[in-house]
């Protein structure tokens, strides 16, 4: 027997989900992994700066990977749109049901992290985020944990967290639009049509919100996947999706590294960016072909079915390793290139850990299945016996 067996399946014991619907598609867990990734290199990018001497090689990779990395919430959107409306659209759902199984799905980590942060604030107050004015500190406390950073002006204690904020509106928003525009009775062409000027009237009257819209890409797919084949004409969209990803990523870098620099770059870029996320969706989602294989292999989905408690914690596991580093190593002393490609790996696999312990002791039980790390252990020491 092969000495990676037993590793295998504690994995899959450990981070393998049933489906919550009939057709589940793995793929889509897969991606949701990658969108993680991304997420992880903007952070990473970002407390290893100080260590970077400016205008190096290494310097100007970390800073595209920086640039390249921020797409990653822009696809956790798009999954959700996808995931949501999907669920919604097949059959209407008592409201209160789902929207306590939506706060379900989102608090329990979200608490669990929040509860960190606000301990570590009082226990490391040079890099606490909370106000120093008694009334002004219960206030700032109050809306980070109702979620309220992100579509309102206020800084979130947990750096991602704004995302949520919108997560959150739209969950509960979606169903009302659906019951009071009755669209599961509208044909599928006007759905997509009504769908997409709200995106246009988004884009042109929110631009503050535009990244929430990318919700919307999602909602898309979904409606396309109702008029498409999944085994025709692959390998072509695949080929388009992947080709249209990567110069949406290299225009972004370019932009935010200033290689490109004419009027309206950034409104540009955010359109192509909405094309380029729809046809990556498109073949992930909703075809056969090679990517979506990729993305369906168990790895990726392991990574992407812990994805949300490495979303939350990662950026603190971070922090942790470079405050340490910080004292035992100071960049003004310690500055080189090299420092990045030594911890990149390290730095992941930490944070991909301390992921897996919040997943496993929270996400899991009270969040998704209901199976604790404690029903892990015991059906592993049953089937050992």
């Amino acid at each position: 027997m092969s000495i990676f067996t037993p590793l295998d399946r504690a994995a899959a014991s450990a981070f393998e989900l049933q489906g919550s619907y009939k057709g589940w598609i793995h793929s889509i867990e897969g991606l949701r992994g990658f969108a993680a990734f991304l997420v992880y290199l903007v952070h990473y990018a970002t407390l290893i700066r100080p260590w970077m001497p400016e205008k190096s090689i290494t310097y100007y990779v970390s800073e595209t990977l920086f640039s390249i990395g921020n797409v990653g919430v822009d696809i956790f959107f798009a999954i959700s749109g996808f995931l949501i409306y999907a669920m919604l659209i097949r059959r209407e759902r008592p409201f209160l049901p789902y929207a306590k199984r939506r706060i379900a799905r989102i608090y329990p980590v979200f608490l669990a992290v929040m509860l960190i942060y606000t301990a570590l604030s009082f226990v490391v107050p040079s890099e606490s985020k909370i106000p120093t004015g008694g009334e002004q500190a219960v206030w700032y406390l109050i809306a980070n944990y109702l979620l309220l950073p992100g579509i309102f002006d206020i800084e979130p204690m947990i750096v991602v967290a704004w995302s949520l904020s919108y997560e959150m509106f739209f969950y509960l928003v979606i169903p009302i639009i659906m019951t009071v525009c009755g669209l599961r009775k509208v044909p599928g062409t006007l759905r997509i049509l009504m769908w997409f000027l709200l995106w246009v009237g988004v884009y042109f009257v929110a631009p503050d919100h535009f990244r929430a819209s990318m919700l919307i890409v999602g909602i898309l797919v979904f409606e396309t996947s109702q008029l498409i084949s999944r085994d025709r004409g692959s390998a072509s969209i695949t080929l388009c999706a992947l080709t249209a990803f990567a110069a949406v990523l290299a225009f972004k870098a370019s932009i935010y590294l200033d290689v490109v620099t004419f009027n309206n770059a950034g409104k540009l870029s955010k359109v192509l960016l909405f094309g380029a996320c729809y046809l990556l969706c498109i073949a992930v989602f909703c075809k056969d072909g090679w990517l979506s294989r990729c993305f369906s292999g168990r790895y990726f989905r392991y990574f992407g079915n812990m994805s949300y408690s490495f979303y939350l914690i990662h950026g603190l596991t971070l922090k942790f390793i470079f405050l340490v580093m910080g004292i035992l190593l100071p960049a003004e002393i310690y500055a080189s290139s090299l420092w990045f490609w030594v911890l990149f790996l390290p730095a992941f696999l930490a944070s991909s850990a301390v992921s897996a312990a919040l997943f496993l002791l929270v996400e899991r039980p009270f969040s998704l299945d209901g199976v604790g790390v404690f029903d892990l252990m015991r059906s592993r020491s049953v089937s050992a016996s």
